[in-house]
């Protein structure tokens, strides 16, 4: 699914489709991937692990933190969002030489607050399960990997 001209989002759960899709979306292509339910593979609660609210919107994106991500991209979406809603969080997994640097422009935009990030991790489907939103602001891709955990 392509929102707006920066950020590419697969929505995790058939039933948080509805929280970002609305009736009228104007000069936005979607396609939209269902992912089916698999009760019971949740081991633990990341969002609670992370320090994030029940009642939070979890944004997750899986990468490592490389130009070709384009983090710059989701900051600047992070920044709109957060300026309309509160209850988002972004989280960031991976590792990477621009680690350091995003944090960095995470913090100088007053963004920290709505932000975690993990580092690399072994539960991916974990945080999958737990995230509203997955999004991937890549400037190029070939097959990117988190996708296919997402849709297993």
């Amino acid at each position: 699914m392509r929102i707006g001209r920066c950020v590419n989002a697969v929505p995790v759960q058939r039933q948080k489709l509805n929280h970002f899709v609305r009736r009228r979306i104007t000069g936005a292509a979607l396609e939209v991937v269902h992912i089916k339910e698999r009760p019971g593979q949740l081991i633990a609660d990341p969002a609670r692990a992370l320090a994030i609210a029940p009642e939070a919107r979890v944004v997750l994106h899986v990468g490592n933190f490389t130009p070709a991500k384009n983090h710059a991209a989701l900051i600047a979406a992070a920044a709109v969002i957060g300026a309309r809603r509160r209850d988002v969080v972004f989280v960031l997994v991976g590792d990477g030489a621009l680690r350091s640097t995003i944090e960095t422009a995470v913090e100088a935009r007053g963004l920290g607050a709505g932000f975690r990030f993990t580092g690399s991790r072994d539960d991916v489907p974990a945080l999958l399960r737990a995230a509203d939103l997955l999004v991937l602001p890549s400037r190029w891709e070939g097959l990117p990997g988190v996708v296919l955990e997402a849709l297993a």
